[in-house]
């Protein structure tokens, strides 16, 4: 069998989703015959459909889709990944890839609570040249898929079980939430003084007005913008004084669109500096009215 389309079966039999790339690239492969047209969108772990994508392009790349508990660490220089193994010793027998490029793709888990807390971005970690990747967010290129540069993808220590990847220490994934006096807790992040079932309707009430700021803000147009930001940040960080959103949550969903909009990094920043010390508080809270 194709040892790509044969390396694409094993990990959708893993629970991976799974898509073509383009043959010796990483770009997702088009193929709107059987439905994969928009990349990790349409990664499926259906392996009759796998098996007649790689039919059609039997030198297709594999990408695969880590899921929402997976962390992947994706690295370029080895010292990179000497300084996480220094940082957690008991990553060193973790499912570890060598890239096409000669870098490194290191998997881990999330503990509950951190892989929706966390985004898979560039250059995570204060002075590491390390991307998050995975998150059931972004796709990775997998072995034995081969780089534009010619150089073919290897498992270095295989992945088997995606259950039984190790967790990475609590130094480690502190380095992720820098802003944070303290890292969250292992488990789901639970409010100050309010019951269980309330506490979930809160968080879940408090993430869905993030997003849905975040889609505001991304959208405001010039002239307002700044004071669009001010608005929305106030409103939210009274969920963060509440307990129910954390303050990496809101910096990292209400900036990133407000950057998107066009205002500055500083100007951003500054605003969140700002409201820092503010103590915003909700003068209607929904879930606590109901009955």
């Amino acid at each position: 069998m194709n040892a790509l389309l044969e390396a694409a079966l094993r990990y959708a039999a893993l629970g991976l989703p799974t898509f073509p790339l383009r043959p010796g690239r990483k770009e997702p492969l088009v193929l709107p015959e059987l439905g994969f047209l928009r990349g990790l969108k349409d990664a499926t772990t259906d392996p009759k459909r796998l098996e007649r994508a790689w039919k059609l392009v039997p030198e297709a790349n594999v990408g695969v889709v880590p899921p929402e508990e997976v962390l992947v660490f994706d690295g370029d220089d080895p010292q990179a990944l000497q300084s996480l193994l220094l940082l957690s010793p008991n990553l060193v027998g973790a499912p570890r890839a060598k890239t096409g490029s000669g870098g490194f793709h290191l998997w881990t888990r999330t503990p509950p609570g951190y892989g929706s807390l966390l985004s898979a971005r560039a250059r995570a970690i204060p002075g590491l040249a390390v991307d998050l990747r995975g998150l059931g967010r972004s796709y990775l290129v997998a072995p034995p898929s081969r780089h534009p540069s010619g150089g073919s993808y290897s498992w270095e220590v295989p992945l088997s079980e995606l259950k039984a990847l190790p967790l990475p220490s609590g130094p480690l994934l502190g380095l992720l939430f820098p802003s944070r006096t303290q890292t969250p807790s292992p488990e789901a992040p639970k409010a100050r003084g309010t019951p269980e079932a309330p506490r979930s309707r809160g968080r879940a009430y408090a993430l869905a007005e993030l997003r849905a700021r975040a889609e505001r803000m991304r959208s405001t147009l010039p002239g307002s913008r700044h004071s669009e930001l001010v608005r929305h940040a106030v409103a939210l960080w009274a969920w963060v004084r509440e307990g129910l959103l954390l303050e990496d949550e809101v910096v990292k969903g209400l900036g990133t669109a407000a950057l998107d909009s066009g205002l500055p990094e500083r100007e951003v920043a500054a605003v969140f500096s700002w409201v820092r010390g503010t103590h915003p508080v909700r003068t209607r809270v929904p879930w606590r009215e109901e009955g």
